[in-house]
């Protein structure tokens, strides 16, 4: 884990945890079955246990003594994936400059299931507070996912909303660890 930040506004009302999970992302395995005597049994394949595990021990060095984030929550996640060693040149090239966008496997749904499963209880009590969440993949020098996740302002009265709408619709954007997120201003 090379970058870690929490970060909590004036009032002390939203706070946020941006953390890097380093090594190549591992998407959430399906479950497999085993037959134990008369009985089938579920258990999560070594790979995906193995990832969690590594992402819940980012994420509880990322938290440190700080309380879970509480309420609603979004979540922000680029998984930077390693360019396939067999490419020519030229076409890694265009890969780390994002001309070329992976588009197999693994799946982006799966990804993301992994890290908020591996999250729960240690960033928030459990991943049906996220309201919101934003992420995506690329190729990277280095496999990595990057992580932030902060707790949704609240939004009380139309005319916050208005505004929260027409913020959004502007195109906010700020530069976050070195230009790893490029999302919604927080």
């Amino acid at each position: 884990m090379d970058q870690t930040s929490i970060a909590q506004n004036a009032a002390g009302a939203m706070r946020s945890v941006c953390f890097t999970i380093g090594g190549i992302p591992v998407a959430k395995g399906r479950p497999r079955f085993a037959k134990r005597g008369a009985f089938m049994q579920a258990y999560t394949p070594k790979d995906t246990q193995n990832y969690e595990a590594w992402a819940r021990q980012c994420a509880t060095q990322a938290m440190g003594e700080r309380d879970l984030l509480q309420g609603p929550v979004t979540l922000d996640a680029m998984f930077h994936l390693p360019v396939p060693a067999s490419w020519p040149q030229w076409k890694r090239a265009a890969a780390l400059d994002r001309q070329i966008r992976p588009e197999g496997r693994p799946d982006l749904d799966n990804l993301l299931k992994a890290l908020t499963d591996a999250f729960n209880g240690i960033v928030w009590r459990d991943d049906a507070q996220l309201i919101k969440f934003t992420a995506e993949k690329v190729y990277g020098d280095q496999p990595l996912t990057a992580v932030l996740a902060f707790e949704a302002p609240r939004i009380t009265t139309a005319a916050e909303w208005k505004m929260h709408l027409a913020q959004f619709a502007a195109g906010s954007r700020v530069e976050r660890d070195g230009d790893l997120f490029a999302g919604e201003a927080a």
